[in-house]
């Protein structure tokens, strides 16, 4: 799964080897906005509701960073 920002990104580079496509891609992105926008939304709330875990001790403790890096594979490489 990838974020709406990580689509977005990856439908420029795919079309900016030429101007047509490139202008093509922005008009795209600029009619989905809505759509994106809600995904986005969609996306952190999944992920501040799933980046709650209980730890060894029974605690609740905050592991959303490994959430989101397991799910949307943003591991540096």
């Amino acid at each position: 799964m990838k974020t709406p920002m990580q689509e977005m990104f990856d439908q420029l580079k795919a079309s900016r080897k030429d101007e047509y496509g490139l202008a093509f891609a922005i008009d795209m992105l600029l009619e989905n906005e809505e759509i994106m926008l809600k995904k986005e939304k969609d996306v952190i709330e999944n992920a501040v509701t799933q980046g709650w875990k209980y730890n060894e001790e029974g605690l609740v403790q905050w592991m959303g960073e490994k959430y989101y890096n397991e799910t949307f594979n943003t591991n540096e490489k």
